[in-house]
């Protein structure tokens, strides 16, 4: 077992451990924001024939390219969803709407306001070379075409072109299923009364709103006493019945911290306890088999800390992402930050894109138990074993909106 290991040591070593999910088939319209498992190819051509771009007429060119206004006779008129099955000939002319398909003979579209309908005629006062105001087959997707590879983020876009592609479902890599336990004693679940030195379970609500974000589905294992006996048969049963095991509290040097101690009563490996870097130091990682085991700090502020930073990357992994980690920037910071640390801390931030660059801004607050100091928090910023800021300095800073 490794102890006290640095941030990056720790995320690879989750990573590593960290299995993956089978692929699923689900509904078009409900693949926004999952991860793509399949290759997709384009299976027609689209635009599927030469088309009009807008309402007009569909000519030859040539007729209208010599003394204006050309005078054409209307031969028919092309509905959108409709086609025209005779030929345009000299000296002819069919009414088109936008999005129907350009008629045989014709080799150019006339914009409506350059013409003037009347009596079975029309008046072209705009020439038109051949080849103007046609959208060509195929212009938009080839047939055979490769449109998207396994680990494409689906968003509008690419719903919209499969959709184009007439494809009804799609191969999407699965939502991994956390299983999330509270420790403590004094942890009591919303909308039930407090006793005197019970506090209400917050941790489960905001790491289960992060593990959403970041594309997994939470099962709630519901609170725990700090029993080794009751906390592994927990960790059991979260093994049971997902793809990783999340625990808070119960993972320091206290007198009843008994995460340790019932993982490896559940017959979990113990991988690290303990990282360098503060808020969330007493974090615990295990495995068993190809199932990763995480236990965080029971502190509200440190448990979402310490899971942006180790949690995120792994869920994301088993979520199909490409990119596990947070966006790093480098910031000037607005405030200074003067309370040093012999170790490696992550100072809570407001960061904001400015006209010269990334700026920094810190709440009042970086107690680990405030809760309320994540409000507005969007970013994270490193700061290094005896370092401090000075306003205007820089610095380096995990952006976390995507993220939480």
């Amino acid at each position: 077992m490794l102890e006290m290991i640095e941030l990056e040591q720790a995320q690879e070593l989750i990573l590593a451990l960290a299995g993956s999910t089978s692929p699923e088939e689900v509904p078009l319209l409900q693949s926004r924001g999952r991860v793509l498992a399949e290759t997709v190819s384009a299976a027609l051509d689209v635009p599927p024939f030469d088309r009009s771009p807008l309402d007009g007429y569909a000519v030859r060119g040539e007729d209208t390219l010599g003394i204006l206004p050309a005078v054409l006779q209307l031969v028919g008129e092309i509905p959108a969803g409709s086609s025209f099955a005779g030929t345009i000939g000299p000296g002819m002319a069919v009414r088109i709407l936008t999005g129907s398909p350009i008629p045989a003979g014709a080799n150019a579209v006339i914009r409506q306001e350059d013409t003037q309908e009347e009596k079975g005629r029309v008046q072209i006062f705009q020439p038109v070379r051949p080849g103007a105001n046609i959208s060509r087959r195929g212009e938009d997707l080839r047939l055979g075409e490769e449109l998207f590879a396994p680990g494409r983020v689906l968003t509008p876009a690419e719903i919209g072109i499969m959709a184009s592609q007439g494809l009804s479902r799609v191969q999407v890599f699965g939502r991994p299923r956390v299983a999330l336990a509270s420790t403590g004693d004094e942890l009591k679940d919303v909308g039930t009364p407090l006793a005197p030195g019970q506090i209400y379970n917050s941790n489960f609500y905001t790491l289960a709103a992060m593990i959403d974000a970041w594309g997994g589905q939470t099962l709630p294992l519901g609170l725990v006493k700090d029993q080794v006996s009751d906390l592994a048969e927990v960790i059991r049963q979260g093994l049971a019945a997902s793809d990783l095991v999340v625990t808070t509290g119960g993972a320091s040097v206290g007198t009843y911290d008994v995460t340790a101690r019932a993982m490896e009563r559940a017959g979990v490996e113990v991988a690290f306890w303990r990282a360098a870097f503060k808020p969330g130091t007493p974090v615990i990682c295990g495995y068993k088999g190809d199932k990763l085991v995480l236990g965080l700090s029971g502190n509200p502020a440190a448990a979402m800390i310490s899971a942006a930073l180790l949690l995120g990357p792994a869920v994301r992994k088993l979520a199909g992402f490409k990119s596990f980690y947070p966006k790093r920037v480098q910031a000037t910071s607005a405030d200074e930050f003067g309370k040093s640390s012999g170790t490696r801390r992550f100072i809570r931030a407001k960061v904001a894109w400015e006209e010269s660059g990334w700026t920094a801004s810190f709440p009042a607050s970086q107690q680990p138990g405030i809760l309320r100091s994540m409000l507005g928090t969007n970013a994270l910023v490193d700061l290094m074993p005896w370092g401090t800021l000075q306003a205007g300095q820089v610095c380096n800073a995990f952006l976390l909106e995507e993220w939480i």
